[in-house]
């Protein structure tokens, strides 16, 4: 029936943003004492690191090995994927990155599965998969991560904000990149 369906739709969107949102937060030890190690996604270095955990609680950005933590959150894979609409029914603009223009641009979700090239809002996506000159007007040589032809890659950058793929020298980008490839990393599916 039509409200089962809507009771999922909600259920999986709700999943979807707090997976989405989780990327997000910092590593939270939770209330209890043990000492565990646990990895969680750095979305500012782009990369999953090392915390102690405490047992309990905590929250939605935490992962047992490095293998699961890259799993769920590499980037690299996730700005590469198509659009997908999903299985259902429902037309709600979301926005994904169109390699090919290089650009965060919209497309119609059903509201259901799909993969992880979805976001909320513009700035998300750009935050997540773009490169960002940042608004200041210095003219500086800088490297990011080009994922559509897997190199480092120069671009000119203005010296202050802009986002996490950015490096100062090519051998940082390179060095990430390695890391990157190295990893069998990234099929989100919700």
């Amino acid at each position: 029936s039509c409200e089962v369906q809507d009771f999922w739709v909600r259920l999986l969107n709700d999943a979807a943003l707090e997976v989405q949102a989780d990327y997000y937060l910092p590593p939270s030890q939770g209330p209890c004492e043990n000492r565990l190690t646990r990895y969680y996604y750095n979305h500012n270095h782009k990369q999953c690191e090392t915390f102690i955990y405490g047992g309990c609680l905590g929250n939605g950005n935490k992962f047992q090995t490095p293998e699961s933590c890259e799993k769920w959150c590499k980037v690299s894979k996730v700005c590469s994927l198509p659009p997908s609409k999903g299985p259902c029914t429902n037309r709600l603009t979301r926005y994904y990155y169109n390699h090919n223009h290089k650009q965060c641009e919209t497309f119609i979700y059903g509201g259901c599965l799909g993969n992880g090239n979805k976001f909320q809002t513009l700035e998300s996506c750009e935050n997540w998969c773009k490169v960002s000159k940042g608004p200041c007007n210095n003219r500086l040589t800088r490297y990011y991560y080009n994922h559509h032809h897997k190199k480092c890659e120069t671009f000119v950058y203005g010296g202050c904000m802009g986002n996490g793929n950015l490096f100062q020298t090519s051998d940082s980008c390179k060095k990430w990149c390695k890391e990157l490839l190295i990893q069998k990393c990234y099929n989100f599916v919700l």
